[in-house]
């Protein structure tokens, strides 16, 4: 899959004080604020998956994937008001933001059955590798000019060409990710299945920041264990009842202003039924669940 854009960004609208609230003026909803870049904005994306499978048998079946994927954007605004008074007066700045973020992964996966006590029963187990590397930069200045949105004058407002300023920060960000994994379906009786599973990861991430007002440069290394288990019970042919507690991790390939952020880990837990009837023409599923998530990055 390959997109290529040209547009015109809106960096938002500026926001009037009131009191201790902020509010929208009284304008159309295409109105712009500020005057439009005379250089195109552009954002291209790119996305390439192949997956392999081989059947090492009627019961067992092994799959390879992989994935790449890359994302370029470079977003101009000459003239973009922000900020606004009592009278509709507005600074206005010029700026340009830019990124190239680049990301491999690839997966290894073994699925099969076996018998075992009298019972069916499935594993699954796995190794996966993701690789993450993302450059960002961009340019701002002072104040161009000032401009009211209610007498015209942001028509005529004055602009800077956004892409001839010099870059005040630079930024980079590269990361990468192991896990392997297993999961056994144990057949406990006919009706009666039970899951197990466990996951191990490491993550592993160096942030770079070169700004006009700050620095940084911070490593961060995440291993983590996390499991799961479930149970699963036939009510008749038709319908089946399930019950899981599950713990995640997720490594957060972000920063703060000044480091690194630790990787998101949580707890899940999930009940539910499912429902199948006419040969698999309607089913149905009904679930009562709850997440809970440390340490989730929130932008500010």
């Amino acid at each position: 899959l390959y997109q290529d854009d040209e547009f015109t960004p809106s960096l938002g609208i500026p926001l009037r004080l009131v009191g201790t609230e902020l509010r929208a003026p009284a304008v159309s909803r295409s109105f712009f604020f500020g005057v439009p870049s005379t250089e195109d904005s552009t954002a291209s994306s790119l996305h390439t998956t192949v997956t392999v499978e081989r059947d090492l048998s009627d019961r067992w079946l092994a799959t390879l994937m992989l994935h790449k994927s890359r994302n370029r954007l470079l977003g101009i605004a000459d003239s973009y008001g922000y900020g606004i008074d009592d009278y509709g007066d507005t600074p206005l700045y010029s700026s340009f933001v830019g990124h190239d973020n680049d990301n491999w992964a690839g997966e290894l996966r073994l699925d099969g059955r076996f018998d075992a006590f009298g019972q069916e029963h499935q594993l699954l187990v796995g190794v996966e590798k993701n690789r993450l590397d993302f450059d960002s930069w961009g340019g701002y200045g002072p104040p161009i000019g000032a401009a009211n949105i209610y007498d015209g004058s942001l028509e005529t407002a004055v602009s800077v060409p956004a892409h001839s300023l010099p870059p005040n920060y630079r930024g980079r960000d590269d990361g990468s990710n192991e896990g392997v994994y297993a999961q056994l379906l144990l057949g406990l009786r006919p009706q009666t299945r039970l899951l197990l599973g466990a996951r191990y990861d490491r993550a592993r991430q160096h942030t770079v920041f070169d700004g006009e007002f700050s620095d940084s440069d911070d490593e961060q290394d995440d291993r983590e264990v996390t499991g799961r288990i479930g149970l699963t019970q036939d009510l008749g042919e038709n319908v089946t009842a399930y019950a899981v507690y599950a713990q995640s991790f997720n490594p957060v390939y972000a920063r703060s202003q000044t480091e690194a952020l630790d990787a998101e880990t949580g707890d899940g837990y999930e009940l539910g039924m499912k429902g199948e009837w006419f040969g698999g023409l309607f089913g149905a599923t009904a679930a009562v669940f709850r997440q809970e998530l440390d340490n989730r990055p929130i932008p500010d």
